[in-house]
């Protein structure tokens, strides 16, 4: 183990090139198409072995395709990846259209004392926006429970 992190430091051991968008297009059009079988209604009847060969016939026909050697575990790693991305990428847009969360403190203002004039609404946005936690942490520490504790 040790020996090769030795020999990637000089050098030798060189990292593989990035999957070319042609390797990407095969791999995302094969996985689509092997969809149902891998990761859809029917994957709980098929076993592992012919998910192992299936992977295989894709990886097959990225070599074909390419300059480089893949092996499953780099094709596999790679459609985690690409998955991985789209899903944050739709997560991103989903939060942009619905706007910023709201604070878990601005609940507490709004009701019918917010349009009378009390203190309630008077006061503004909760000037302790993550509750007493702080407080209690320095409860914790005084009384030398927890982590943090005087020695």
């Amino acid at each position: 183990m040790a020996a090769a992190g030795g020999a990637a430091r000089r050098g030798l051991l060189k990292r593989k090139p990035n999957f070319t968008l042609q390797e990407i297009e095969i791999l995302m059009s094969e996985v689509l198409r092997y969809e149902p079988l891998l990761f859809g209604a029917a994957a709980s009847t098929v076993n592992a072995y012919e998910k192992q060969k299936i992977w295989w016939r894709i990886t097959n026909k990225i070599n074909a395709a390419g300059r480089n050697q893949r092996d499953i575990g780099e094709v596999k790693n790679r459609w985690r990846g690409l998955r991985r991305r789209a899903n944050d990428k739709i997560t991103r847009h989903r939060q942009e259209r619905q706007g910023p969360a709201p604070r878990p403190g601005a609940a507490r203002h709004h009701g019918a004392a917010a349009g009378t004039g009390t203190a309630a609404a008077e006061l503004g946005p909760d000037p302790r926006p993550y509750g007493d936690r702080a407080a209690a942490k320095r409860r914790r520490c005084s009384e030398g429970k927890g982590r943090h504790r005087a020695v």
